[in-house]
C-alpha cells in the first residue's frame, strides 16, 4: 500500500565484483558519472506503524538498490535522515503520510548501521479539493490572516484536533487538554479535505 516513488533499481543490475579499492577509485574520478546505492536484502520488511497499522515491504521488488549518495556528492535524503535520527537518539517518528513509502528503506538502513528503528507514527494530510496536498502554492490563509479574521488559538487547536479524530466535533480547547486524552488510536488514518 506504501508503494515506491521510484523506478525499482534491480538486483541483476548489481555488479557480480568490485575492484578491490573501489570506492577510493570513485571518490577519486567518480563524482559527476555515477551514484552509490544501498545494496538492499532480499527479505520482507516489516513496519508497525502507530497510525497506519501494519505492513510488509520488499524493499528490493518494490523499490530496489536505492540511492544513498547522489552524482554530485551529496547525500540522498534517506541516509541523511536515517544518520541525522540515530545520532540524536530518536527513538520515535510522526511524520506525514507522504512519507510512509521510505520507512521500510529506512529500517534496512537502521540496521546496517547498527541502530534500532524507531516507532513511527504517518499522520494524515491536510488536502485542496482536488485531493492534492496543501501548500504554501495553494496561498492558505496563514495563522497571522486566521486570527486577524477572530479565529482563537483554541478554536484552530480545536479544528485541527477534530480534524484528526482526537474530538469528536470543533470545539474550542488548549494543546494541555488534548495531551490529557491523548491516543495514537483515535487519529483517523485517512487524509482531511479543507473545504474551499
Amino acid at each position: 500500500p506504501h508503494g515506491a516513488e521510484a523506478t525499482p533499481s534491480p538486483t541483476f543490475l548489481r555488479p557480480t565484483r568490485l575492484a578491490e579499492r573501489w570506492l577510493d577509485e570513485h571518490r577519486t574520478h567518480g563524482r559527476g558519472v555515477a551514484s552509490l546505492r544501498f545494496r538492499v536484502d532480499e527479505q520482507p520488511i516489516e513496519v508497525d506503524d502507530r497510525i497506519l497499522g501494519t505492513w510488509t515491504e520488499r524493499v528490493d521488488l518494490e523499490v530496489g538498490d536505492f540511492v544513498v549518495e547522489r552524482r554530485d556528492g551529496l547525500f540522498a535524503y534517506q541516509l541523511a535522515v536515517v544518520v541525522d535520527d540515530h545520532a540524536m537518539g530518536v527513538d520515535s517518528v510522526v511524520r506525514g503520510a507522504d512519507l510512509a513509502a521510505s520507512t521500510a528503506r529506512q529500517m534496512q538502513l537502521i540496521a546496517a548501521l547498527g541502530g534500532e528503528a524507531p516507532r513511527y507514527a504517518h499522520v494524515p494530510l491536510v488536502l485542496n479539493t482536488s485531493g492534492e496536498k496543501l501548500s504554501k502554492r495553494d496561498a492558505p490563509p496563514s495563522l497571522s490572516t486566521l486570527r486577524e479574521s477572530g479565529a482563537s488559538p483554541a478554536r484552530l487547536v480545536g479544528t485541527l484536533a477534530w480534524s484528526l479524530g482526537l474530538l469528536p466535533e470543533p470545539v474550542l480547547t488548549s494543546p494541555p487538554e488534548l495531551i490529557a486524552q491523548f491516543a495514537w488510536e483515535r487519529i483517523i488514518p485517512r487524509p482531511w479535505i479543507v473545504p474551499d
